[in-house]
């Protein structure tokens, strides 16, 4: 009955140490859980930082490519009016130069 004492005591000692490991598991796998959760809440809100970042430089993109365009039609109707410009002179040119001509042939003809 002594030895069978013994050996039961054993054995709940043997128990309560595997409880108490099992306990000290627990709490670790605790920690790596509670941490786990804090390396994904980071994470989440440097995605979030991350996307932020990204919505504000695509509009910044989208607003240089804009004024750039922008730009482009300045110049293109500046160098049309430039064109237009040029054309009325040479047709102004080409007034100048006929009327003498003409002026001439109306003195042949009164001759």
């Amino acid at each position: 009955l002594e030895k069978r004492m013994e050996h039961m005591e054993l054995t709940l000692k043997s128990k309560e140490n595997q409880c108490t490991e099992a306990e000290k598991h627990i709490e670790k796998l605790e920690k790596e859980n509670s941490k786990l959760k804090r390396d994904i809440e980071l994470a989440n809100t440097s995605k979030d930082d991350a996307t932020r970042d990204l919505t504000h430089a695509l509009a910044m993109a989208e607003k240089r490519h804009i004024d750039e365009i922008e730009e482009i039609m300045k110049r293109v109707r500046h160098l049309e009016d430039n064109k237009k410009l040029a054309n009325e002179r040479s047709e102004s040119l080409k007034t100048v130069q006929r009327s003498p001509e003409q002026s001439d042939w109306s003195v042949m003809s009164d001759e």
